[in-house]
């Protein structure tokens, strides 16, 4: 969970659950879903907690269905083309796509 939700915010902690080998429990920006895969993981709405509680329990008391997620989910939401996106601050991750768009933004020649 981050600490606060705010557009932009994400930090690692929802990697370091998937890292970890956890189905990740959630709570922060909805632009989460931009670059993993929501079936995934689990999205606690605190405004609306229901839906989280409810796929917990089911989880819990379904292994098949907690094994799927767990093992055959994948995590990010397009796969290399998020790589590209969101984690290519060097050449050799996505082509440095991403190094170079803050670069070109700082004004900084690739």
């Amino acid at each position: 969970m981050e600490n606060t939700k705010k557009d932009g915010y994400i930090t690692e902690t929802i990697i370091n659950a998937f890292l970890a080998g956890c189905v990740p429990i959630y709570y922060g920006t909805q632009e989460i879903f931009d670059i993993f895969n929501s079936q995934a993981f689990i999205y606690y709405d605190i405004d609306s907690p229901q839906d989280a509680l409810d796929r917990i329990a089911y989880l819990e008391n379904n292994e098949t269905a907690y094994m799927d997620m767990l093992k055959n989910q994948p995590i990010l939401k397009n796969g290399t083309l998020t790589i590209k996106d969101y984690f290519s601050f060097s050449d050799d991750l996505g082509g440095g796509h991403l190094k170079k768009r803050i670069r070109n933004m700082m004004g900084i020649s690739t």
